[in-house]
């Protein structure tokens, strides 16, 4: 008898944390805006990773995380498995009797 079983292989991913990186500011312009103090978010889902950026000024310090779901692999295990029938009560006599009947026959005609 053929069983087939699926093995689940989960592996866990890294989770990819940056917390208060400075990043590097480029200025374009001579002129300087004055601005209040503010704190920028972005936090969505995109094929089942979690992405969280934090920017805070003026302090300018940048949080970024990456959360991705662990991978998962599906591997078909073929099983094979022998059960033995369990003989019914009446079977081992019969055999017996056909073998003894069979030996007796064969006993007499060689002669």
């Amino acid at each position: 008898m053929l069983r087939v079983d699926t093995i689940e292989i989960v592996k866990p991913k890294e989770k990819i944390i940056i917390r208060k990186a400075k990043p590097k500011i480029i200025y374009r312009r001579d002129t300087i805006f004055q601005t209040t103090p503010f704190v920028a978010n972005f936090d969505t889902i995109m094929n089942k990773d979690t992405i969280s950026i934090n920017y805070k000024f003026p302090e300018n310090t940048l949080d970024f995380s990456i959360l991705s779901v662990p991978d998962t692999f599906y591997v078909p295990k073929y099983v094979y498995s022998f059960e033995k029938k369990k003989a019914e009560w009446w079977e081992k006599p019969v055999v017996f009797l056909l073998g003894a009947t069979l030996g007796y026959i064969l006993c007499k005609t060689k002669r």
